[in-house]
């Protein structure tokens, strides 16, 4: 089944400067644990009971074309397709209304799979001998929308998978990141799965290095890469290009060379890396002769047009010259920076706040109330709230400012304004403000320690209870 493929529906993307755009394809592996394969009927009875009763299954044979769109009353149409490949087990198209290409799906022995594949999704799906296979194109402009659509009805509709493998960026999801991140009845798209960056040293240490992202061509974006960087920045300029990627996604590809705003006061421009592989050093990670190799060593896309994240402007009088984007990592690494957020990440941001609140508001009434002066003053200064101001709906960029929290009462808390805004002058540091926590985008504890975030709720909890010199836990 491995050579079909969704019908590609959408325009080919004009040559441009950044080559042919065409998104590549989308794969994912499922893993099912049972003894016994996962059936057609199986799949597609689970398929209409999570959908809904509007999806319509038909038999090939009785549908006048595979390919024929759906009509408005239809949510989605299952059609089995015939297999040629005697490994596969049974092969389904969906097509789903919100998606330009079709989804494939089809079933075959984990055994078509690599051991160590299987083996880093843990022991459930390794042991599994039977997998779930799916194909499709995302649509350039709503790949996020496209991606968190497969893998909710992948996901969704067989909670017996045990783990998921994106084939393009060797991402695994288990099954309880499946549920939290694409299953929720409150999940939303989020852009930050769809890509992974690798890092590539040089021959010796200390030098430069090259960071590089998979997962956007398949978006209809070139690639992302920084190079000649150095290793102590490595962890700002990962967070410059997860920033540049999401923002990407929701607009338009630049022209080589212009300006993108990714913060407050901050830009960069991508260059082509033909126009810069040739001035780096023979041993360099970019040089041509190390893209070859890696091309030899099964990662042809070093060989392809990628966009290169460049200082903006040229440098010292130079306007052929580049640098890595050295202002917006400083700027990162001192604490000043103001990055802006696509409104995917924002939305799924606010989302985890909100429901992680209870975690945040226990960890401060936890030391608020009790009756302990070192404690009452922790829990004055350490938790902080995100919102957005109050702007204009029309805006682009809405700005979110931190407040230091001072009470929590039924929903809403008081906070005080920690920075005066950048956008608004009547915004002034040291206002009290009440917040409604369903307009909450964001928040932190910063203990002694360290920070914790939505993410990390148990171990806030226990840093809390260590703090206060309870016994038997560890943050």
């Amino acid at each position: 089944m491995s050579d079909s493929s969704p019908e590609e529906v959408t325009p080919e993307p004009p040559m441009g400067p950044w080559g042919s755009l065409i998104p590549e394809e989308t794969g994912l592996v499922a893993f099912w644990p049972h003894r016994e394969s996962p059936t057609l009927e199986e799949v597609s009875s689970a398929i209409r009971t999570w959908v809904g009763e509007d999806v319509v299954v038909t038999d090939a044979e009785e549908s006048e074309d595979e390919n024929e769109e759906p009509s408005s009353e239809t949510l989605f149409r299952a059609v089995p397709i015939d297999v040629d490949d005697t490994d596969t087990l049974w092969g389904l198209q969906l097509t789903v209304p919100s998606m330009n290409s079709a989804i494939i799906l089809w079933a075959e022995a984990a055994t078509q799979l690599g051991k160590e594949e299987r083996e880093q999704l843990g022991t459930a799906s390794a042991d599994s001998p039977w997998v779930i296979r799916a194909q499709t194109v995302l649509q350039p402009g709503q790949a996020a929308d496209d991606y968190f659509m497969l893998m909710n009805i992948l996901a969704g509709a067989l909670p017996d998978i045990v783990g998921i493998l994106d084939v393009v960026t060797s991402q695994q999801f288990h099954r309880k990141q499946l549920d939290e991140i694409f299953v929720a009845k409150d999940a939303l798209p989020v852009d930050h799965v769809l890509w992974r960056l690798g890092r590539f040293d040089g021959k010796a240490a200390g030098d430069p290095i090259l960071l590089a992202s998979t997962g956007l061509r398949r978006c209809g974006l070139p690639e992302l890469e920084v190079i000649e960087l150095p290793a102590e920045h490595a962890q700002a300029a990962v967070i410059t290009m997860h920033t540049l990627a999401s923002l990407l996604l929701e607009g338009e590809l630049p022209a080589p060379g212009d300006a993108i705003d990714i913060g407050d006061g901050l830009q960069v421009c991508l260059r082509l890396s033909t126009s810069i592989s040739d001035q780096l050093p023979d041993h360099a990670p970019g040089h041509p002769a190390w893209r070859k190799r890696m091309a030899s060593l099964g990662m042809p896309r070093f060989q392809e047009v990628s966009a290169v994240v460049c200082e903006r402007g040229p440098q010292e009088g130079q306007p052929t010259a580049w640098h890595y984007p050295r202002e917006t990592i400083t700027a990162i690494e001192s604490g000043t920076a103001v990055l802006y957020i696509s409104s995917n990440e924002a939305n799924a941001e606010a989302r985890r706040a909100q429901a992680t609140f209870p975690s945040f508001a226990t960890a401060w009434g936890s030391l608020h109330r009790a009756n302990h002066p070192d404690w009452n003053a922790l829990a004055e200064k350490a938790f902080l709230v995100q919102a957005p101001l109050d702007m204009d709906p029309s805006d682009e960029r809405i700005e979110q400012v931190w407040f230091q929290l001072r009470s929590i009462e039924r929903g809403s808390v008081h906070a005080i304004l920690i920075e005066s805004s950048r956008s608004d002058p009547t915004a002034i540091a040291g206002q009290e403000r009440v917040i409604p926590i369903d307009q909450i985008s964001n928040w932190r504890v910063e203990l002694p320690d360290r920070s914790y975030g939505p993410s990390e709720t148990d171990i806030l909890l226990a840093a809390i209870d260590q703090t206060r010199g309870i016994e038997g836990t560890t943050p």
